[in-house]
């Protein structure tokens, strides 16, 4: 084994990284609840005009205005499946659940998978931050469909063309070109980052609590369509690179702001890049002028700072963030150059919003279920307080103000309209 793999298998193993791993894999978990019941919002808002009809009756303890929401993306999705000519149609959204292995969330995510890729062509921005698993959707798929006719001519295709799933998607995405419902599941897909279909399948949180206590994990997670996180943006700072054949999607350039360019040479050693990085922007907020960092022509990331907006405050965290970028960028150009790299574990680390760790899974799961009571549930603050208290899994104790209860369910509410996970510090600050 080489000295590469051996650093790289003890800095894995070791319990700063787990410990960051588990903080990491919290942090997708809830970025996940946030973002779900944010396009939640979205769809019951009547501002929006999606215009659907509530049912008259509540079906099997589903508030009626979530059964709305999972109508109006049940229908897109039916609807795309019958225009392209496909053999048949889920009939509930929990045949699109990746969960349960159906075949049509699979064919879904490719056909957004493979959209992403016409929209986008080569730039790194849009591959870097997709979750590209059309190699394992055959995987997932499950044989023991209970349409047999179906199942027959899947197992068919499959001996034919192993990459099946992908196959049809390109068929039904050639059918299907420029179809409302494909454009609305594709922009929502990448407006939230997560596959629509999914995000309204809500799930219990007190289970999801409950298996935390007994497992010290959250549930398993929701795919991802895309991970791409705009917190450097709102600092000031934008990343953009190259492709492969080396065409650069970069920003133009402007007086306000600062722009460095790295070779490939240069991200052999991110933590370097961005402490040099660190300098330019110090010289340059001195200066007023000039751009003292990296040439435009054969680079293949461009790092932009605005420093009408960039506070020097924030630096320590952007250099994390910048040096995640880079490590990512470097993974995706040399895959197989880098798969053992001892520093890839900070790609980690540039998940986790700062110091949101001080906020327990417990606190987040009151507050969001909280949240769950008045705005999907239809109860009052008052009413969702009292009944908190009976929830055994909270272990609430009786003398508990209920400013404290306040307090986590306006948590939830600022992460929820913002699709971040945020702490008690960081979302007073904004």
């Amino acid at each position: 084994m080489s000295r590469k793999k051996n650093d790289y298998v003890f800095t894995l193993s070791s319990d700063k990284t787990l410990n960051l791993m588990h903080k990491a894999t919290e942090h997708d978990f809830w970025r996940y609840e946030y973002s779900r019941r944010n396009f939640y919002l979205e769809l019951v808002n009547p501002k929006n005009g999606y215009g659907f009809h509530l049912s008259p009756v509540d079906g099997g303890g589903i508030p009626r205005e979530l059964q709305a929401a999972q109508g109006c993306v049940l229908k897109k999705c039916i609807e795309l499946f019958e225009k392209s000519g496909y053999p048949c149609s889920p009939e509930n959204l929990d045949e699109l659940s990746w969960k349960h292995r159906q075949h049509f969330h699979w064919v879904l995510s490719a056909l957004m998978q493979i959209n992403l890729g016409r929209q986008f062509g080569d730039n790194p921005n849009y591959q870097i931050a997709s979750a590209n698993k059309l190699y394992l959707m055959l995987d997932y798929y499950d044989v023991y469909s209970a349409n047999s006719e179906l199942r027959n001519m899947f197992l068919d295709i499959q001996k034919k063309d192993p990459a099946w799933v992908e196959s049809l998607a390109f068929k039904i995405i050639n059918r299907s070109c420029c179809d409302d419902s494909l454009n609305w599941l594709f922009e929502k897909s990448l407006q939230f980052g997560y596959f629509p279909w999914q995000m309204l399948l809500m799930d219990d949180l007190l289970e999801s609590l409950q298996f935390y206590n007994d497992t010290t994990v959250p549930p398993c997670l929701c795919e991802p369509f895309l991970s791409k996180d705009s917190l450097l943006i709102e600092y000031g700072v934008e990343v953009n690179f190259a492709s492969r054949n080396r065409a650069q999607f970069y920003s133009s350039e402007d007086d306000s702001s600062l722009y460095c360019y790295l070779s490939m040479q240069n991200t052999d050693i991110p933590i370097k890049i961005a402490q040099s990085i660190e300098a330019a922007i110090y010289r340059f907020e001195k200066k007023k002028k000039g751009n003292p960092f990296g040439e435009k022509e054969g680079s293949v990331i461009q790092i932009c700072v605005d420093m009408n907006i960039f506070d020097t405050k924030r630096m320590k965290e952007v250099l994390v963030l910048l040096e995640a970028q880079i490590i990512k960028y470097r993974n995706w150009a040399f895959p197989q150059e880098h798969v053992f790299d001892g520093d890839n574990w900070k790609t980690l680390k540039a998940i986790s919003v700062v110091k949101s760790e001080q906020t327990s899974f417990r606190s987040r799961c009151i507050g969001l279920w909280l949240w769950d009571q008045s705005n999907i549930h239809g109860m009052s603050r008052k009413d969702a307080n009292e009944l908190a208290f009976e929830v055994e899994v909270f272990g609430l104790s009786e003398d508990l103000d209920a400013t404290a209860l306040d307090r986590r369910y306006t948590l939830a509410r600022a992460c929820v309209e913002r699709m971040r996970v945020l702490n008690y510090r960081s979302f007073i600050k904004s």
